[in-house]
């Protein structure tokens, strides 16, 4: 193998690999790409439904707005944020108070323990001791007595030795009875910071009232809109309780709108997209269909294209769809475009169709920017006020004429009336420049003919035809 066929392969290879990175990439940054665009369709979608669903409710004949329903929805949710703050006193309170009762129970149990262990202490030692000698030390030194150390101890020193005083039992009992004595003590003291928590909890305690319920709740928005809105909700009585079905309907929708709330804590939108106007919506809606449509032409590029676009492709096609899908949104709401809407009502674009035609333009971008070229060539075309030029036959002799008639039929007049100058309106006149149209009725106006009379669309004669008399210019139109 030479050289040159090595440096081939080697260089085959990069480009193997540098195609295959290359790919992966692209691969990698569509795929991201569409995760995030389809998300953002989804939420999009969501959000326009649950504010068609707000918007069809109406209150007292007037249609519910969004910042209504979002008002609505913010002070459920501050209800339901003092719900969870009553809640989580209560199980804290009661947890405090559980643990309290263990503690206690333990304390209890450690007293039994104790209460053992003095009887069995006590039982042996006047086994062996006479109670006489006891009794009368218990007399004589009184602080003997005051721990069961000092007990046990003094115990052993005043017995027989004859008796066989158990000394190694009462050791072990008097040590697990310290013990015992040790663990009420430190029960004690945790019951004692558990009651100081427990009162510290019960100083807190949040201004709820007790025995909050769906009911109250729904009383307590209703009066929130009557206040902020001027609503006044007529009581149906075919209705549970007597509220009334409208408000009803609205409490369900803005627990709905207030559910969402709880979602946009893992950092999902869609409590925004939800609040916002509808107009804000439908456009939002526009711009990641259009990106969608985008993504689309770039997929089918990617998997079926041998041409290699350069990385400025990738980023600008979907910029490019998008601009293409918001024009189009525009020429259509504005009627410059027309489009026909199947489930169109009340001249109001469906938001599935809005999105037909967003992805569509995405994706044939070249297509509906040349849509909208046409658009504007159609408004904004060169407006011809000249309309079609004519050449004048006969109008020299007409003007004398008409002067001869009417003294003031000048073409001085003439003149200052088309606005000209007097070179302008001489070759007119002459028929050697084409005169305008506006300027073929002006004319035939002055010298009071009709126009097709005065003016041709052929060139019929020349300059010097114009300076003949005016029968040989009879002669000629006979």
């Amino acid at each position: 193998m030479t050289l040159q066929t090595r440096f081939q392969s080697v260089m085959a290879a990069v480009t193997d690999g540098v195609s295959q990175g290359r790919t992966i990439l692209l691969g990698g940054y569509l795929f991201s790409l569409y995760v995030i665009c389809i998300l953002a369709v989804v939420l999009t979608l969501a959000a326009h439904q649950m504010q068609h669903k707000a918007q069809s409710l109406q209150i007292n004949g007037e249609p519910v707005s969004i910042s209504m329903v979002k008002d609505i929805a913010l002070y459920l949710n501050k209800l339901s944020d003092r719900e969870d703050r009553k809640r989580a006193y209560l199980d804290s309170l009661k947890d405090a108070n559980e643990k309290l009762e263990a503690l206690q129970e333990v304390k209890l149990q450690v007293n039994g323990e104790i209460a053992t262990l003095k009887n069995e202490i006590r039982q042996n030692v006047f086994a062996t001791v006479p109670p006489e000698a006891m009794a009368g030390i218990r007399e004589k030194y009184p602080t003997t007595y005051s721990t069961m150390e000092s007990f046990v101890n003094f115990a052993i020193e005043i017995a027989d030795p004859a008796a066989n005083l158990d000394v190694k039992f009462l050791t072990e009992r008097r040590l697990t009875y310290e013990s015992a004595v040790a663990r009420r003590n430190a029960a004690q003291e945790r019951i004692d910071v558990q009651k100081q928590q427990i009162a510290t909890l019960q100083a807190g305690r949040p201004d709820v009232q007790d025995g909050q319920n769906l009911q109250s709740q729904i009383a307590d928005v209703r009066n929130y809109v009557e206040e902020v809105t001027g609503y006044v909700f007529k009581v149906d009585r075919d209705v549970k309780d007597g509220e009334n079905k409208e408000f009803v309907k609205l409490h369900k929708i803005a627990s709905e709108f207030q559910s969402l709330k709880s979602i946009e804590k893992s950092y999902i939108p869609i409590f925004k997209l939800v609040s916002l106007q509808p107009e804000i919506l439908i456009l939002i809606l526009v711009i990641v269909m259009g990106m969608l449509g985008g993504l689309i032409h770039l997929t089918q590029g990617f998997l079926y294209s041998e041409r290699n676009e350069s990385p400025s492709y990738y980023i600008f096609r979907p910029i490019l769809g998008v601009s293409a899908a918001v024009t189009i949104y525009i020429l259509a709401k504005a009627g410059v475009l027309v489009v026909a809407d199947p489930s169109a009502s009340g001249g109001s674009l469906s938001p599935f169709f809005v999105s037909f035609l967003a992805i569509v333009s995405g994706l044939m971008a070249q297509n509906a920017l040349g849509n909208v070229h046409r658009a504007g060539e159609n408004l904004f075309k060169p407006s011809n006020l000249a309309g079609k030029g004519r050449w004048a036959y006969g109008v020299e002799a007409a003007l004398k004429d008409s002067e001869a008639q009417a003294g003031d039929r000048t073409r001085a007049g003439l003149t200052e009336l088309l606005g000209e100058s007097q070179g302008v309106v001489n070759d007119w006149i002459r028929g050697i420049t084409e005169t305008p149209e506006h300027a073929q009725k002006t004319i035939a106006a002055w010298v009071n003919k009709p126009v097709h009379l005065l003016f041709h669309d052929l060139k019929t004669q020349d300059v010097k035809a114009q300076d003949a008399p005016d029968d040989v210019h009879d002669a000629e139109v006979e």
